[in-house]
C-alpha cells in the first residue's frame, strides 16, 4: 500500500504539471493568432483593404507552409 503523503505529493505533481500544460498551450495558440493578425494587418494594407486578395494570399501563404514542412 502507497503511504498517504506519497499519493497527495502524486496528485499535487499532476496538478501542477496540467496547469503547466495548459499556460504552454494558451502562450502558443495566443502568439501564433497574434502572428496571424499581424501578417493580414499588412495584408490588407497592401492590397488597399481587398479581403478576398487577402484571403487567397494568407490561404497560399498555408500552402506554401504545409509544402515546406514535407
Amino acid at each position: 500500500m502507497i503511504p498517504f503523503w506519497r499519493h497527495r505529493s502524486f496528485v499535487t505533481g499532476m496538478l501542477c504539471g496540467g496547469i503547466v500544460i495548459g499556460f504552454v498551450w494558451a502562450a502558443s495558440t495566443w502568439l501564433n493568432t497574434t502572428r496571424k493578425t499581424r501578417e493580414y494587418d499588412q495584408c490588407l494594407v497592401a492590397q488597399r483593404g481587398s479581403t478576398m486578395a487577402c484571403d487567397a494570399i494568407m490561404r497560399m501563404r498555408d500552402a506554401d507552409e504545409r509544402l515546406k514542412k514535407q
